[in-house]
């Protein structure tokens, strides 16, 4: 009763006090306002956990075809609460997880591994609940998750993944694949920082497609690998190819270890837009010096003779970097070689009538020689490149002219034809001449030009760029050549159109590689022979392999031979004066750069900008014209420099992909083609263009396939397909909208709409059994 009691004078009391209330206010004069109260604010939102990967770090023993991998992710919560991270990691096959390990003090966090199987139902529930196609790329592998909690507010936290893999051969190598960055990771694709060291015991030829690493080479037949990108620094190559491919030839006791990779598939892999299809594989050989250091003493003495222009033009910094490069050069010669510098205006100075030993009193005098030096006058290219010639009275391996000029010839000879004559004629093959152009103030095709007819090569020092630096990079590269006077062979299989050209290779350097990629036809044998100078004596080198009928792993080939062919018809269209095969010369590089996706000065007059169908969309009018007017006769300035180091990269491009195409750009083309480059995404062997919504298969005609069969996204059909074939997995992973050569008549087409169910006579008719 009590209680009762309590609660209705309770609420008599509340009610009295309401009606009080309202009585006062209905009781104010009028125009009064109640005092204004505030609004009660909305509850802050809840703070959320922000993770990202900040740093990758891959370390690898390879020996005997086996991967002992170590590899530390470390998770980062820049978010004010504590999170977590789904770590969803792809596992190559053959690979057994040795340990698994995530440590917060003392206490280990365990992960699950899946198999192929289990894994595959995982990415399609990943990635039907992402919308992330990406992840399909991964179908195939096993799987690694794990779930990785607590990260600390504003914290990190280190996984580490430890493996055995079996590596799977492929050609004469075996072949080492790491995913780096990927849509597995939380945070996106890239990771702010990754690191990558490789050891490769008892290992012949070291070579990576995919990225620009750096290999250096111990005397007991061990190799290293060793890469690092960062998101500030050189983040472009994680984002072209997200997985490090390596492949590690086999041991080889002879002094150049050569191996062999090939690729062949029938329609629709190499499908082709010049007509047809391509009735010939790929293959690609290797040559690695395999000679001790301690031999590399008994090196025959070398002859090096620098020119260096001393023009008015050079006054300020660039003549203080050439003081500095000169000294640098000279400072690598050992004592028994020899050496002398020129210098040049409007005459030639030499700081000796003949080349002189480097010996220590010589290297002084040449240091004081240099210090000396003071730009002023002309440029008389022509006597100084003759002068400099004329110091090597006899062949030998060990010859080297390097020359240095940054502007035209404005003194003496102007001609360049009787210029590039009167060289030819004063080297008589008896050295290799290097040329360097210093700045954009220099005729490019000409100087191109120099360094081919004297069995050199021509580079460029940019504006912003340091010739010390420049010098220094090269004299380190080349002063160790191991072997010289290169001549290829390639017998059986109806092989052909190699690259670089047979007659045209160059010198080996220590350290260094020479990969060549070629196409073959009908025939399953092939034999390969090499010739050339090793430490100054002449020595053979042969390989002889069988090629597989079908071989579809190394297919980064087809595109790594498109790159190397459109390098030389660049330099052959820039030389070519008569319009009709001009003509013919462009519709070869448009065709393979279309095809392939690769790169080139071409490359606007058929990539349109997203939302349009107008290919000439993505650059502004007139634009793609004065790129046809640039390779047809800019000679001098920023562009002739870039179309020059276009062809050039082209010729000896090592990885496949856009990246070097990108970085030996400058200004105003070097942002075009990073902006094309986005429009352009490769899988397996084909490349896909960004047309509006749509990503199309480069191979992709409708006049051709005729049948375009729509596939809806994420619907069992979709599913169907790409559990059908790794190729499908990949090519799907290339974005939402995506259109797919199947074969000779239809394409398919993945986007919100279309078939949600095939049958297994609709998938046989489509993709094959």
């Amino acid at each position: 009763m009590k209680n009762a009691f309590s609660r209705r004078r309770a609420l008599q009391v509340l009610g009295a006090g309401l009606l009080a209330n309202l009585g006062a206010a209905w009781a104010q004069p009028p125009g009064f306002q109640p005092p204004i109260r505030p609004v009660p604010r909305p509850l802050p939102p809840r703070p959320t956990p922000s993770i990202t990967v900040s740093s990758v770090t891959l370390n690898a023993d390879i020996k005997d075809g086996i991967a002992t991998v170590e590899v530390s992710h470390v998770f980062k919560n820049s978010g004010s609460v504590q999170g977590e991270a789904d770590f969803v990691f792809p596992i190559p096959s053959s690979t057994t997880v040795r340990d698994f390990a995530m440590y917060d003090g003392e206490h280990k966090f365990e992960a699950r591994v899946l198999n192929k199987e289990e894994a595959t139902r995982v990415y399609e529930e990943i990635v039907r609940q992402r919308r992330d196609p990406a992840l399909l790329s991964y179908v195939g592998q096993g799987l690694l998750r794990a779930r990785v909690f607590p990260i600390p507010a504003n914290g990190e936290r280190r996984v580490t993944l430890k493996v055995v893999s079996v590596l799977p051969r492929e050609g004469d190598a075996k072949k080492f694949v790491w995913a780096l960055a990927g849509p597995h990771l939380p945070g996106g694709m890239q990771p702010a920082f990754v690191s990558v060291r490789v050891v490769a015991s008892n290992a012949g030829s070291l070579y990576s497609p995919t990225h620009d690493v750096t290999i250096k080479r111990l005397d007991d037949g061990t190799g290293r690998v060793s890469a690092e990108w960062s998101s500030t620094k050189n983040e472009a190559a994680l984002a072209e190819h997200p997985e490090l491919a390596l492949y590690v030839g086999a041991k080889d006791t002879s002094a150049v270890a050569l191996s062999l990779l090939s690729y062949n598939a029938a329609l629709p892999q190499v499908a082709s837009i010049g007509g047809g299809l391509h009735q010939s594989g790929y293959f690609l050989v290797i040559a690695s010096p395999n000679i001790p250091k301690t031999a590399l003493k008994d090196l025959p003495p070398r002859r090096v003779v620098l020119v260096m222009d001393r023009s008015g033009s050079m006054q300020g910094k660039k003549i203080e970097q050439a003081r500095s490069a000169l000294k640098f050069a000279v400072g690598k010669l050992r004592p028994q070689d020899s050496f002398n510098i020129l210098t040049f205006s409007d005459a030639v100075t030499k700081f000796s009538p003949e080349p002189v030993l480097a010996t220590s009193d010589n290297l002084k005098r040449a240091a004081a020689f240099v210090d000396e030096i003071i730009a002023d006058g002309g440029t008389n290219i022509n006597d100084a490149l003759t002068d400099g010639l004329k110091q090597f009275p006899e062949k030998s391996s060990g010859n080297r002219l390097l020359f240095f000029t940054d502007g035209l010839p404005t003194v003496g000879v102007r001609d360049h034809a009787t210029i590039l004559s009167n060289a030819v004629s004063a080297a008589q093959k008896r050295t290799r001449c290097f040329v360097f152009g210093v700045g954009y103030d220099v005729d490019v095709p000409f100087l191109d030009r120099v360094g081919s007819k004297l069995s050199g090569d021509a580079d460029y020092v940019r504006p912003d760029e340091d010739i010390e630096l420049k010098t220094s990079q090269f004299v380190a590269k080349t002063s160790t050549a191991v072997l010289e006077n290169l001549k290829l062979k390639v017998t059986g299989a109806g092989a052909g159109e190699i690259y670089p050209k047979p007659a045209e290779l160059p010198d080996l350097f220590e350290g260094g590689q020479l990969v060549l990629v070629g196409r073959y036809g009908v025939g399953s044998g092939m034999s390969v022979t090499l010739t050339g100078d090793v430490l100054g004596k002449p020595q053979t080198f042969a390989l002889d392999a069988k090629l597989a009928p079908v071989s579809t792993e190394a297919s980064f080939l087809p595109r790594l031979w498109a790159s190397r062919k459109i390098g030389y018809l660049l330099d052959e269209i820039r030389d070519e004066k008569d319009p009709a095969r001009r003509k013919e010369i462009e519709e070869q590089i448009i065709g393979l750069s279309k095809e392939f996706g690769v790169l080139t000065p071409y490359t606007a007059m058929f990539v349109p900008e997203p939302g349009t169908t107008d290919f000439g969309g993505l650059l502004p009018s007139g634009t793609t014209e004065l790129f046809k007017q640039q390779s047809k006769s800019v000679t001098t300035g920023e562009s002739a420099v870039n179309l020059s180091q276009s062809a050039r990269g082209g010729r000896a491009q090592n990885q496949a992909g856009n990246l070097a195409a990108i970085t030996s750009q400058s200004g105003a083309d070097k942002k075009l083609a990073e902006s094309q480059a986005r429009q352009i995404q490769y899988s397996g062997s084909r490349a896909f263009y960004q047309r509006g919504a749509n990503w199309e298969d480069g191979t992709y005609d409708p006049k051709k396939q005729t049948e375009l069969v729509k596939i809806k996204l994420y619907s069992d059909a979709y599913f169907a397909l790409v559990r059908r074939s790794g190729s499908w997995a990949k090519w799907a992973a290339v974005g939402e909208n995506v259109v797919v050569v199947a074969n000779a008549k239809q394409a398919i087409q993945f986007g919100d709409e279309g078939k949600e169910k095939l049958t297994e006579k609709e998938l046989i008719e489509l993709v094959g059994k």
